[in-house]
C-alpha cells in the first residue's frame, strides 16, 4: 500500500511517550478523570473518524495538518487545564512539530508495515500492563466499546 501510514512513526513515539510518562503527572495532580474524559474524547474522533471534514489547516511536501488535528491537540490540552487560546496555540506547535518529523521521516526512507506496527502495538500493551500508572491507561481504554477498539484505533493513528 505505499504511504499507507500518515504519521506511524511521530505518531507512535508520541503517544508511546505521553501514555508512559506524561501520565504519572497527571494522576499525581489529582486529575484521575482526565483519562477517562481524554479516552472519550479519543472515542469520538474514533467513531466520526470517516464522517469529520478533512479541510487542510497546513500544507507540507509531503505532509498535511487537518482542521481536525489541531482540533483533537487542542481538546487534549483543554482537558489539562489550559485555556482555549493557549490550548489552541500549544497544539499548532504541536501538530507542526509532529508532521515535521514525519516529513523529515519520509526524506530519510523510514517506512512501516503494519506488522511492524502491530509488533509495536505488542510491546506497548506489554510496557503499559507493567507501568506504575497502569491503570490511566486502562481509563482510556473504557472509554472505547472494547479493548479492541481502543487498539484497532491505535493502529489506525
Amino acid at each position: 500500500m505505499g504511504k499507507k501510514f500518515k504519521f506511524i512513526l511521530s505518531g507512535f513515539v508520541v503517544v508511546s511517550l505521553l501514555l508512559i510518562f506524561a501520565l504519572p503527572v497527571f494522576a499525581e495532580n489529582g486529575l484521575g478523570s482526565f483519562m477517562s474524559d481524554w479516552g472519550k474524547v479519543l472515542k469520538e474522533y474514533a467513531i466520526n473518524k470517516d464522517n469529520t471534514s478533512s479541510d487542510l489547516f497546513a500544507k507540507g511536501n509531503t505532509a498535511t495538518i487537518t482542521n481536525e488535528e489541531v482540533k483533537q491537540a487542542t481538546d487534549f490540552y483543554i482537558l489539562s487545564g489550559m485555556n482555549n487560546e493557549d490550548a489552541k496555540k500549544q497544539a499548532i506547535n504541536y501538530v507542526k512539530e509532529r508532521e515535521a518529523l514525519y516529513e523529515m521521516a519520509i526524506r530519510n526512507g523510514y517506512m512501516v508495515t503494519d506488522d511492524e506496527v502491530l509488533d509495536y502495538l505488542n510491546q506497548l500493551k506489554e510496557t503499559i500492563n507493567t507501568a506504575d500508572n497502569k491503570e490511566d491507561v486502562y481509563a482510556v481504554m473504557k472509554s472505547f466499546d472494547s479493548e479492541q477498539d481502543y487498539w484497532d484505533y491505535e493502529f489506525t493513528v
